[in-house]
């Protein structure tokens, strides 16, 4: 190795980390006063070598002996150490001094010095220096550069001062401790566990871990070589000896010796003892809270070799700059614990410059609580540094630190109550970081499960891993530093070196952590031995748990990251019982009885109890499907979310846009929606089932293209319809859950799946008693919205006209009673949300030009805010584009169902031949053939929209028997296009006008006349301003036999 390469390793005098001017110690210069030649040349000299050791400071790496006096770990420097090179003159080896049993504090100088004038070395030598070495050994190397410089005597004198003085500075302290005695170095080595012979003195560097932790194994050995020292006798000493040695002087010296070598043996142990226990035992309570008010300042702070004692195992770690923040750093937040603030310690090292620790939080996999660890690094730094300006520090140094550990103590609670509900509403922000926009706004029932969203989303999973807890090999004395010993040759002084042994440790970390993990961590030593599903967390780990979640959002059918202060548990108000349902009390009592059944039935079968069913086939017809069909708006939806809120169970809608286009698509998206409906105990709803369960058409070249890119022979197999409908009955025989199917066009569905199906149920059109009810509901719903409102915001409550909005219910509901106009409960509850609105918008804006000029309405109660006339501006919007749509369609939504077949709105559970049935010609929204659909005209008959729907839609099976039979006429279909009575076809028309504006009309696609029809004012119940008044064959409300009678229920 070349002597510039071990200029880089070791702590030669010549070399420094940095260059600064220093003071030398005062000495006397005997001799003529006038020197001046001699002095410049002198500082010639001096400043030639401060410029070089400037060059080497730049080139070169930091010196050995900073890294092993500072602390730091030199294994990672093994190849490159080497012994420094002596100097050409410097003759033999020096001998070891005599050791005195003494303590010594020494500065950097004197530590790594050893000068002509000392005799002896203490047993125990100590290093006082400051946190900082550089200046230390900057003074070092220009006081030895100096000793070469001067004269023999100058150099005598300079180094006896020096010892003599041995100064500090003010802030020096403890930073490492020698060992003078080899004997009592080898029995040290032997207890701390190493093979390796020591021939030198041993050095323990700060923060002194093995010396601390082997303390109890050294008070043994002490004891054991009492003992021994007690019992030995004579004859125990001799017996070392031949036989044939007859015991002389010399041998009985010999014996003597050996008792005296182990009488100094256990005096110099018992010594260092009591060393330890006075000044190296303190270091390990050194940043204690208990501290002394005069010290605790100072420890507010620390140096880099104290992060040993200032980390314990085993306590919480704080981050501060973790932030819980999705639109800072999603990524971060999902999967890289960029949330988490608080961990546990388990392991600390020093690794090279860097100081390490190794901590844990705890997640949830979807199956059990798991450890994820991770590493911090404190990299080195020179001085102290205040403790909470580290990169992480133990939690009991921050500011008002058991009102922090509360917080996180709490929301660890929240965690884990979330994981084990794991079905919860969420409300507030979530981050979807496989989106374009991460973050979203959702209002949703959730369900939690980590496992399924890390399936799906492989960039979400997180490392789980257990710590280690295999054993190492053990320390050993490391030959790195070195003890320079100067002597006077040839009027100059020379020196030479011995080298000393560095004690390198990182066993005691170890053992400490596997001590920790194994014994001490009951959740880290469930999960080592592989059984973390037994363990049940305790106050100590939910601190560990995280803020943010994986959740499945039911409305939207995919998986995000959630917060856990934004989930709730769902609620378990009136609002979602059947009490609160307008909906038959058949239907009620039958769908309650069978989903009771359903579950109890499952109870039994999944204890393993009960293994026969009524299907042949094991395992097979286990679920339970119901069809709830009819007309829009009246709680086929809402009986399904009803069911799912009364047995808390989740609801999980499905639509035909979940499933995609392509029929291998279709088939694994429907069986993993099925999955997660088993898995998670869900309630499925399919809305809207007749676009997914409309009849098998092997001709349908439409949807064949879509799937084929292409439009395939006629009569192909292949298409969407034909393979999802038939994946869908494969997996629908297996499933065990409660599906429901809704429909308002049952008349679609292919007879395939009747026999699949346990009970369909019919909604009728809404009666008078049904609409009374939702009217009253809606209304005890408004009030206690504004309850809550004026709760929330300080704002006096809306004051609300009941008695005149029920009168505006009954008066709309009669004026609509033949069907024209009247509304659905989905449209009663729109109806209160507008006008509740517009009634907050008057108040807050009294003066505002914009609101509606019907203050002159017979309504108008100015004492009440909300008040009848809101509605009245809802039913006025709403008539004008229930009339637009009729000019379009010339058929109302009844019409239009019946002549394609979707459904029949007049069916009620009467017969039409019994007496008392509401079931009369007329009804399900097509007039009898001897009246207009308005006032004055002859109604057009049906045959032509038979003839159409034949040719357009050959699917269909109506016939005109079917037509006849309710009483409906087959006489020809008007086919010129509609003219309003009394008015010119090219009235308002549009010069663009021609045949296909007259064709787009006649088929119901658009009204591109414009036409401004005369006022009506001959029928009480006509649509305002409609040219034809109200048809008249609406004869009665369709399937709920209401009287019209005024009288309130």
């Amino acid at each position: 190795m070349s002597q510039s390469a071990m200029a880089t390793t070791e702590p030669t005098h010549g070399q420094a980390d940095s260059v600064a001017s220093v003071e030398s110690p005062a000495q006397d210069n005997p001799g003529p006063k006038d020197h001046s030649d001699y002095t410049r040349a002198l500082e010639k000299r001096l400043s030639e070598l401060e410029s070089r050791l400037l060059n080497v400071e730049l080139h070169s790496k930091e010196s050995v002996s900073k890294r092993v006096i500072s602390g730091d770990n030199p294994e990672s420097e093994l190849e490159n150490a080497a012994k420094s090179p002596s100097d050409d003159d410097a003759g033999p080896e020096p001998e070891q001094l005599p050791v005195v049993r003494e303590i010594r504090r020494l500065n950097w100088i004197n530590f790594v010095n050893r000068f002509p004038d000392q005799k002896d070395a203490a047993l125990i030598e100590l290093l006082m220096a400051p946190p900082s070495l550089e200046d230390e050994e900057k003074k070092d190397s220009l006081f030895c550069a100096k000793l070469q410089l001067v004269g023999a005597e100058e150099a005598q004198q300079l180094m006896a001062t020096m010892r003599e003085r041995n100064v500090f500075r003010s802030d020096a302290y403890l930073q490492s401790v020698r060992i003078s005695s080899i004997p009592l170095a080898r029995e040290l080595v032997d207890i701390l566990g190493s093979d390796d012979d020591i021939t030198a003195p041993l050095i323990f560097r700060r923060p002194f871990a093995p010396l601390i932790y082997h303390i109890d194994d050294f008070k043994k050995k002490l004891a054991k070589l009492e003992a021994e020292l007690e019992k030995t006798t004579e004859e125990d000493v001799l017996s070392i000896f031949p036989s044939s040695v007859v015991p002389t002087q010399t041998a009985m010296t010999a014996s003597e010796k050996a008792r005296a070598d182990r009488t100094t043996l256990a005096g110099d142990f018992r010594y260092l003892i009591q060393f330890l226990e006075r000044e190296i035992l303190p270091f390990a309570n050194l940043f204690d809270s208990s501290s002394k008010p005069e010290t605790s300042s100072r420890h507010r702070k620390t140096c880099f070799r104290d992060l040993w004692h200032l980390f314990r195992v085993g306590e919480y770690i704080y981050n501060p700059a973790a932030t819980f923040s999705f639109q800072s750093n999603p990524k971060a937040v999902v999967n890289e614990s960029g949330d988490q603030k608080l961990w546990k310690l388990y392991r600390k090292r020093t690794v090279g410059n860097d100081f390490e620790l190794k901590c844990y939080r705890i997640d949830h996999n979807g199956e059990a609580y798991v450890c994820i660890p991770t590493t911090f690094t404190i990299s080195y730094f020179k001085g102290e540094q205040d403790i909470v300006n580290l990169t992480v520090y133990p939690l009991r140094f921050a500011e008002d630190h058991k009102a922090l550990l509360q917080v996180y103590k709490e929301s660890g609670q929240k965690c884990k109550e979330c994981i084990e509900a794991k079905f919860l509403l969420h409300t507030g922000w979530a981050l979807t970081p496989e989106s374009q926009s991460s973050l979203q706004y959702i209002a949703s029932d959730v369900i939690l499960d980590a496992g399924e969203a890390m399936k799906l989303h492989f960039n979400w999973k997180f490392d789980s891993k257990y710590p280690s807890t295999k054993e190492w090999d053990r320390g050993y004395p490391y030959y790195l530093y070195h003890v320079f010993y100067w002597r006077l040759k040839d009027q100059k002084a020379v020196s030479s070196n011995i080298q000393n042994a560095c004690w390198v440790d990182d066993w005691v970390g170890r053992k400490e952590k596997i001590d920790y993990c194994e014994r001490v961590d009951s959740f880290l030593s469930h999960g080592i031995n592989g059984r973390e599903k037994e363990y049940q967390l305790n106050d100590d780990d939910i601190v560990l748990l995280p803020r943010r979640l994986f959740a499945y959002v039911l409305q939207e059918r995919r998986f995000v990251a959630v917060e856990t202060r934004n989930l709730s548990s769902v609620k378990d108000s009136t609002s979602g019982t059947f009490e609160n349902l307008v909906i038959n009390p058949d239907h009620m009592s039958l769908l309650q009885s069978l989903v009771h059944s359903h579950y109890m039935r499952k109870q039994i079968q999944d204890s393993g109890r009960y293994s026969v069913n009524q299907d042949i086939v094991h395992n097979k017809g286990r679920g339970l499907v119901i069809l709830l069909h009819g007309v829009p708006g009246v709680g086929k939806t809402s009986t399904a979310e009803t069911i799912a809120h009364q047995w808390k169970k989740p609801l999980l809608p499905i639509t035909y846009g979940d499933l995609g286009l392509s029929p291998s698509n279709v088939e694994s998206k429907l069986k993993d929606v099925f999955r997660l409906a088993q898995l998670w105990g869900c309630i499925l709803l399919l809305d809207e089932a007749d676009v997914f369960l409309s009849e098998r058409k092997a001709t349908d070249l439409e949807r064949n293209a879509l799937v084929s890119g292409g439009f395939p022979s006629h009569g192909a197999e292949s298409s969407l319809t034909v393979s999802a409908f038939t994946v869908f009955l494969r997996v629908l025989e297996y499933y065990m859950g409660i599906l429901f199917l809704t429909t308002n066009r049952v008349g679609t569905i292919d007879e395939a799946f009747r026999s699949r199906i346990h009970i369909s149920l019919y909604y009728p059109d809404l009666g008078k008693r049904e609409t009374r009810k939702i009217w009253k509901l809606n209304l005890d719903r408004l009030r206690a919205i504004e309850e809550e409102r004026a709760g929330t915001t300080g704002k006096p409550a809306l004051t609300i006209d009941v008695d005149g909005i029920k009168n505006f219910a009954l008066e709309h509901y009669k004026s609509s009673q033949q069907g024209k106009g009247r509304w659905n409960g989905r449209q009663i509850r729109n109806a209160f949300l507008v006008a509740s609105a517009l009634a907050r918008y008057e108040k807050e804006h009294p003066d505002s030009k914009s609101q509606p000029s019907i203050n002159t309405s017979p309504y108008n109660t100015s004492s009440y805010d909300i008040s009848a006339r809101h509605f009245k501006v809802v039913a006025e919007a709403g008539v004008g584009f229930d009339k637009y749509l009729y000019e379009i369609k010339r058929k109302t939504p009844g019409e239009q169902a019946l002549l394609h077949g979707y459904r029949i709105d007049s069916v009620t559970h009467k017969s039409p031949q019994e007496p008392g049935s509401q079931f009369t010609a007329g009804q399900g929204g097509i007039p009898p053939s001897n009246q207009g659909l308005f006032p004055g005209q002859s109604s057009p008959s049906l045959q032509g929209h038979y003839d159409g729907l034949q040719a357009h839609n050959p699917g269909s099976r109506q016939s005109q028997a079917q037509f006849s039979q309710y009483g409906y006429t087959a006489d020809g279909l008007r086919s010129q296009p509609f003219v309003p009575h009394g008015h010119d076809p090219t009235f308002n028309r549009s010069p663009q006008t021609g045949y296909g504006q007259e064709f787009g009309m006649g088929m119901g696609m658009r009204n591109e006349y414009n036409l401004q029809p005369p006022p009506v004012t001959s029928s009480k119940h006509s649509f305002k301003g409609s040219p034809r008044g109200t048809p008249s064959g609406f004869s009665g409300t369709a399937g709920h036999g209401d009287d019209d009678s005024d009288s309130d229920d």
